[in-house]
């Protein structure tokens, strides 16, 4: 070996321990007494479902999601590209779809954004009724569904539309805020 090449072997060597002692990351390193910083626990899940009711199992629900995540046990689960199927004791069959939302893991709350749009299948043959909104929060335990942005309703033929709505989807129920204006089609 020459002294070059000795030399050569030298410096590649101190630069190989330099790189090396220089990518130790000692930020997580706990000082004595120091309590260590908490493991976060979490998960996500892709092509989820989940499925809920009620304890009186008037309604019963199912959400698939292209993806479902929490970050902390009893923290929201944050949901995308969902879909709703949700069904009444009469038989009432809806059906949401939205980009995201949040659902509440204790209360099964779920606060829906991102071109939401909820279709009521009437088990009779009826009218199909359709709603659209920016947002939509749905309280199954209490079959509610709400929104404070403007809403558009699809009855048949005639269109309605409003700044905010509560709905009873048990009852049929519907309940607009204010600027209601629509066209009625026979």
């Amino acid at each position: 070996m020459t002294v070059r090449n000795a030399l050569l072997l030298v410096i590649l060597t101190a630069i190989a321990v330099i790189a090396w002692y220089a990518g130790i990351d000692d930020t997580n390193d706990v000082a004595d007494g120091d309590t260590p910083p908490p493991i976060q626990s979490g998960y996500y899940v892709l092509d989820a479902v989940i499925y809920g009711g009620r304890s009186d199992t008037r309604g019963v629900f199912e959400i698939t999601a292209a993806q479902a995540q929490q970050s902390m046990r009893g923290e929201p689960i944050l949901l995308t590209d969902i879909e709703i199927r949700y069904a009444t004791d009469d038989e009432q069959r809806w059906h949401i779809e939205a980009r995201t939302a949040a659902l509440e893991e204790a209360t099964q709350k779920l606060e829906m954004a991102g071109n939401v749009v909820a279709t009521r299948m009437p088990a009779d043959g009826g009218v199909t009724f359709s709603m659209k909104t920016e947002a939509l929060a749905f309280d199954p335990a209490s079959d509610v569904v709400m929104t404070d942005a403007n809403v558009e309703f699809l009855i048949g033929r005639s269109r309605l539309e409003a700044l905010g709505m509560r709905a009873t989807l048990s009852e049929d129920t519907i309940n607009l805020r204010s600027n209601v204006r629509g066209q009625y089609t026979p």
